[in-house]
C-alpha cells in the first residue's frame, strides 16, 4: 500500500517534466505545444520555461498591516460620519466619479488594441471601480 502514493508522486513528476517545443507554420505564425505536427518536426526547437510567478507586486497590492496599527485612517464610505463631511450625495457621486474618470484616463495611457491593459498601468494608475450607486450623470 505505500507503494501506491510513491507511484503517484513519480506519475506527476514525470508529467510535469513534459518537453515544450515551439515553430513556425508556413503563414509565419509561431506554435508552442509538446507535441510537433511532422512536417514541423525538423524546424522545431525545444523551449525551456522562465520561473514561474515572477510578477513584481503592483500598485494597489494588498499590503500586510502590523498589529499595532490602525485598522483605517477614518470613516468608511457610506458611514454616516464621512457623508456629512463630504457634503450632499450629489457631492459625494461627483467625487466617486470624478475619481473614477480620471482612474480611466490613466489606465487609457496604457491599453492595447486587444482591450488589455500593459503591466505599467498597474504602477502608474489607481483603480477605482466604477460607483454604482450615483443616479447622477456627469459630462
Amino acid at each position: 500500500m505505500k507503494a501506491l502514493p510513491c507511484l503517484l508522486l513519480l506519475l506527476a513528476a514525470s508529467t510535469a517534466q513534459a518537453e515544450i517545443y515551439q515553430w513556425k507554420d508556413e503563414k509565419g505564425r509561431i506554435h508552442f505545444g509538446e507535441e510537433v505536427p511532422a512536417k514541423y518536426q525538423k524546424a522545431a526547437k525545444p523551449v525551456t520555461p522562465g520561473p514561474l510567478n515572477t510578477m513584481p507586486a503592483q500598485k494597489g497590492d494588498a499590503q500586510p498591516v502590523p498589529n499595532d496599527a490602525p485598522e483605517s485612517s477614518g470613516p468608511a464610505p457610506g458611514d454616516p460620519a464621512r457623508d456629512a463631511r463630504a457634503g450632499t450625495p450629489e457631492d459625494v457621486c461627483r467625487e466617486q466619479m470624478a475619481r473614477y474618470q480620471a482612474s480611466q484616463a490613466c489606465f487609457a495611457r496604457y491599453r492595447n488594441a486587444n482591450g488589455s491593459v500593459r503591466p505599467q498601468g498597474f504602477q502608474e494608475c489607481e483603480p477605482v471601480a466604477q460607483p454604482t450607486d450615483c443616479k447622477i450623470v456627469t459630462n
